[in-house]
């Protein structure tokens, strides 16, 4: 039963999209499994930002929020969004897929549309953060080997920037290695 539904879920067909407020419910709840998995927390919660995805990751022109829907059962099974830090620059944002859709080539089609996006919206930088764990590790070698993200230190980064891009994370963690921040830099 185990092969067969796995055989099912990847016949499944992904569309990748921007974001709709009619699947507001369901990317929340994505959001709120994934993180739940990443923290190894049943209890675990989205940011409540995420209860608003077009108020909070769509309120500019040069950002936007992506999701990937599978057709069959019309629910968010992946998300990325661009969130504006300031001009030419941006952060990569709640990247994740569900588990069961995971090695399907997903996670880069929503990259895919975000670099697109953010090459038209003229960006030059785009930063993000992730985990050092090994729940994180394939999606840190798709960064940096498919992407080339670069992995940037405090040190390297503007004031400026350091405080747009870590208003939302634990310095600390960052400061003791569990926590790293990726820069990729557009042509």
């Amino acid at each position: 039963m185990g092969i067969e539904k796995s055989a099912e879920v990847r016949e499944r067909r992904v569309k990748i999209r921007p974001f709709d407020e009619r699947y507001q419910e369901s990317a929340y709840e994505f959001i709120r499994e994934i993180r739940r998995e990443a923290l190894n927390d049943p209890n675990a919660d989205a940011r409540p930002r995420y209860k608003d995805i077009h108020g909070n990751c769509q309120r500019f022109d040069n950002e936007n929020f992506w999701i990937a829907i599978d057709e069959d059962a019309d629910k968010v099974v992946g998300t990325v969004g661009l969130r504006f830090l300031k001009d030419g620059v941006g952060q990569l944002i709640r990247m994740g897929v569900k588990s069961s859709f995971r090695e399907r080539g997903i996670a880069s089609r929503l990259i895919g549309e975000l670099l697109l996006f953010a090459t038209k919206k003229q960006y030059k930088e785009i930063y993000l953060t992730t985990e050092i764990d090994e729940a994180h590790r394939k999606a840190r070698e798709m960064y940096e080997n498919k992407f080339t993200f670069k992995r940037v230190g405090l040190a390297e980064i503007s004031q400026e920037i350091n405080s747009l891009l870590l208003a939302d994370y634990n310095i600390k963690a960052i400061e003791e290695g569990k926590t790293l921040i990726y820069k990729l830099e557009l042509e």
